[in-house]
C-alpha cells in the first residue's frame, strides 16, 4: 500500500521526536549512553518499533549532525546573503556563529566533540553516504566562512590570499574557545557578563582579520 502524504508527515514527525530525545540522552549520558533500548523507553515505544524509523544509533547520531550543521549553515547563509558590506557581514556572521554555539549548545557539543565519531569513521560502511551529507554541510560552512574572511581582507586592500586560511583558523579557534568557555560556565569565574565582553571581542576579531 502506498503511503499517503499524511502518513509520510507522521513518520517524519516521529523521526524528529526520536532525534530530539537522542540529543537529550547524548548530552546527559554521552554517546556510549545512547542505546536503542533507552531511546525506545524515552519514546514510550518498543525497541522493535524504534527500528522501523532508524536502523541503529549511528544512523540517529549522523542525522543529529546533519540537522545541527544544516541549521548553522542556513543561519550563516541568510546573514551572508543579507549584508552587502563586507565588514558588517563579517561581524554578523561571527555573531551568528557565537549565538548558535551558545543557544544551541546541546547540538554544538555533539557537533564538535573530539570523542565522537567523524565522517572518516563511516567511510567504507553502509552509513558513508549518509555521513557524506553531514560532511557536505560542514564544507559549505567552511567555504562560506572563508569567503567572508576573504571579503573582509579585500575590503581593506589586503589581498594576501595565502593568509586567508591562517586567519580563518585563528578566528575559528577563538570562536570555538569562547563558546566552550561560555557553555562550561568557566568564563563566569572571570566576568559576570561574558556576553557583553564577547560583543567587544567581535570587534577585536575583525581587527585581527584586517591587520
Amino acid at each position: 500500500m502506498t503511503k499517503t502524504p499524511r502518513d509520510i508527515r507522521e513518520v517524519e514527525k516521529i523521526r524528529e521526536s526520536i532525534l530530539d530525545k537522542a540529543v537529550e540522552i547524548i548530552n546527559a549520558d554521552g554517546f556510549k549512553g545512547l542505546t536503542m533500548r533507552k531511546l525506545a523507553v524515552r519514546m514510550e515505544m518498543s525497541a522493535t518499533n524504534l527500528y522501523n524509523y532508524f536502523s541503529n544509533k549511528d544512523e540517529i547520531y549522523i542525522n543529529i549532525l546533519i540537522r545541527g550543521f544544516k541549521m548553522l549553515y542556513d543561519n550563516m547563509r541568510t546573514v551572508y546573503d543579507g549584508h552587502a558590506n563586507p565588514l558588517e557581514r563579517g561581524k554578523k556572521i561571527i555573531h551568528t556563529y557565537l549565538s548558535f554555539g551558545i543557544q544551541n549548545y546541546n547540538y554544538y557539543e555533539i557537533m564538535f566533540s573530539s570523542g565522537l565519531p567523524k565522517y572518516k569513521d563511516y567511510v567504507g560502511t553502509p552509513l558513508e553516504k549518509l555521513a557524506s551529507i553531514e560532511m557536505g554541510y560542514s564544507k559549505q560552512i567552511i567555504d562560506l566562512s572563508m569567503n567572508a574572511v576573504s571579503d573582509v581582507m579585500r575590503s581593506v586592500k589586503n589581498s594576501r590570499e595565502a593568509g586567508n586560511e591562517m586567519r580563518m583558523i585563528e578566528v575559528w579557534s577563538m570562536l570555538h574557545g569562547m563558546i566552550s568557555l561560555y557553555n562550561s560556565r568557566m568564563i563566569d569565574y572571570l566576568t559576570p557578563k561574558p556576553v557583553n565582553k564577547y560583543e567587544t571581542i567581535i570587534e577585536d576579531i575583525i581587527d585581527l582579520i584586517t591587520s
